[in-house]
């Protein structure tokens, strides 16, 4: 199931996937110190979406990093494709 997250991704979808990813975690960082002053259930509830936030956020760092480190892109795809088809008579 992972590996077809990035499947069709060129370099540009996956570094804005890594934006949204930091930017996700930034949210969480900027919002903390105001879920922390709550008191009630609704601290509990925001914990809970700053939660969700994080592990999202930290899932698309990791999934589209380990892609672009990897080349597993389909701009990589498409320049072997075009040197292949250099070589050809």
């Amino acid at each position: 199931m992972l590996k077809r997250f990035n499947k069709g991704a060129t370099k540009a979808s996956l570094t804005i996937r890594l934006l949204i990813g930091a930017y996700l975690l930034y949210i969480d960082y900027q919002i903390f110190g105001d879920v922390m002053a709550r008191e009630g259930a609704s601290k509990y509830v925001m914990l809970a979406a700053m939660a969700l936030f994080a592990v999202f956020g930290i899932f698309l760092i990791i999934m589209s990093a380990k892609a672009l480190i990897r080349g597993e892109t389909d701009d990589a795809e498409a320049e072997d494709m075009d040197h292949d088809n250099e070589d050809a008579p």
